[in-house]
């Protein structure tokens, strides 16, 4: 979410002027399509999201008068964030597992300063009681990478197994859009299940399952074994539900609809090339195009229209 708390705006700024044509010169409707240019039309997307959570996150800093803001040390960007160009354009990521530093003393295992792997300086004790306030967007969006990827990951590959060049193998390839597909099924099932957060059944996992094991990007994947992707599924739903429920508290007063929107950033960002990637396109990036909020621009959803077939109909 980098991009997103870019103070002035800058270096959104800096890489809308890469990715937008000069203005007053619109791009030729008859121009073949190219990598570059659908590339450059995702990118363009990404920066719409970037500047609709910057301005979000402004409301939040500056609430209504008798509304109480949260005040509390967001986490660092989780290392497979995709808001770095190097992981952005498929470069390997970090192959450090992260866990969170130490805990406040006494915190349980699952308490909100666990999942965030926030230390006690990070929460000012009289801020303890009003952690049930309102989150941003930004906020819910780093709260569920959070809490079901980076901090799932050490139990994912301690149980898979001693080999650690395998285990280095399944998370370089995970990384090749392993965990968007993953959010990808999340999206189905918030969708499908999930007016009721807390309700979702527990069998709506398999479409998460499916959503990896089917994908377009399987192929490439030989180490996302079907046991894999159980291993992987297992972990990350019980910190989806976690997360619903109420292990983390924020994330127990926010809508399915706050949900579905958050999991599609999050797909959008995690994704190493939407321009590739359909089942991105289709379930989280036109969603979001479409949302009312007017999270993306006509003139990108325009750009969009001429690249890819998903886009065709509604704009």
């Amino acid at each position: 979410m980098a991009l997103a708390k870019d103070p002035d705006g800058s270096e959104r700024q800096r890489r809308r002027q890469k990715v937008d044509p000069p203005r007053g010169r619109a791009e030729s409707p008859r121009k073949r399509p190219n990598k570059k240019s659908r590339a450059a039309s995702t990118d363009a997307a990404r920066l719409d999201i970037a500047d609709w959570l910057a301005h979000q996150e402004v409301i939040a800093a500056h609430p209504t008068p008798g509304k109480e803001s949260i005040a509390y040390r967001r986490p660092e960007s989780p290392p497979w964030s995709p808001l770095s160009t190097a992981t952005a354009r498929g470069e390997t990521p970090d192959e450090s597992d992260k866990r969170p530093a130490t805990l406040p003393a006494g915190a349980p295992e699952n308490s909100f300063e666990a999942q965030l792997g926030l230390n006690g300086a990070d929460v000012e004790p009289e801020d303890h009681g009003r952690l049930s306030s309102r989150p941003s967007p930004v906020d819910e969006v780093e709260l569920f990478a959070k809490a079901m990827t980076q901090s799932a990951w050490p139990e994912i590959a301690a149980e898979l197994g001693d080999d650690t060049e395998a285990v280095k193998e399944v998370k370089r390839q995970l990384a090749h859009h392993g965990w968007c597909d993953l959010f990808v099924g999340l999206i189905q099932v918030v969708d499908t299940y999930g007016k009721v957060l807390n309700k979702i059944p527990e069998w709506a996992k398999r479409r998460v399952r499916e959503a990896i094991l089917d994908s377009s990007m399987q192929n490439a994947r030989s180490h996302v074994t079907s046991a894999v992707v159980d291993i992987v599924v297992d972990r990350v739903w019980s910190a989806f539900k976690g997360a619903m429920i109420g292990n983390i508290p924020l994330l127990n007063i926010i809508t399915h609809e706050d949900a579905l929107r958050s999991l599609r950033i999050l797909a959008v960002f995690i994704c190493p090339a939407p321009e590739d990637h359909k089942e991105v396109r289709e379930r989280a990036l036109k969603p979001l195009g479409d949302d009312a909020r007017n999270i993306l621009t006509a003139q990108t959803k325009a750009r969009l229209a001429k690249l890819f077939d998903e886009w065709m109909t509604g704009i």
